[in-house]
């Protein structure tokens, strides 16, 4: 049985809780494990491992950890949906601004101000 260091959050609040856990297996800084908490079933984030001599001979108390969460996907899939999201504002932007151009030249040959304008911004664009 290996000791870690663990955080939760507070099922109470926006708080994270400091917490002991003992787990089979070897983990590692910001795997998520599911604990057995007080007769209910929490998620932690691995901080560090810890003494067993240290856990075993002091005040501690320590949860079991039942399973380690393979959160990889998930993550990849929050990562996707945070970059379409991106290239979602990118594109609305540009076809704001390809809208806004087309509309210029509209008025570009009916005034010469607009095409004066106009003639300074696509300078700057190269």
């Amino acid at each position: 049985m290996k000791y870690y260091f663990a955080e939760t959050c507070s099922t109470y609040d926006d708080d994270t809780c400091s917490c002991v856990c003992a787990f089979e297996g070897e983990l590692k800084k910001d795997d998520i494990v599911v604990i057995d908490y007080n007769d209910h079933f929490i998620t932690a984030r691995i901080k560090e491992p810890c003494d067993e001599l240290k856990i075993l001979t002091g005040r501690y108390d320590y949860h079991n950890a039942l399973t380690k969460v393979e959160i990889a996907e998930y993550l990849r899939g929050k990562e996707a949906e945070v970059n379409r999201a991106m290239l979602l504002r990118e594109m609305e932007d540009l076809s704001k601004e390809v809208k806004m151009v087309e509309q210029m030249k509209k008025c570009a040959a009916h005034d010469s101000r607009m095409q004066e304008l106009l003639n300074r911004f696509e300078a700057l664009k190269h």
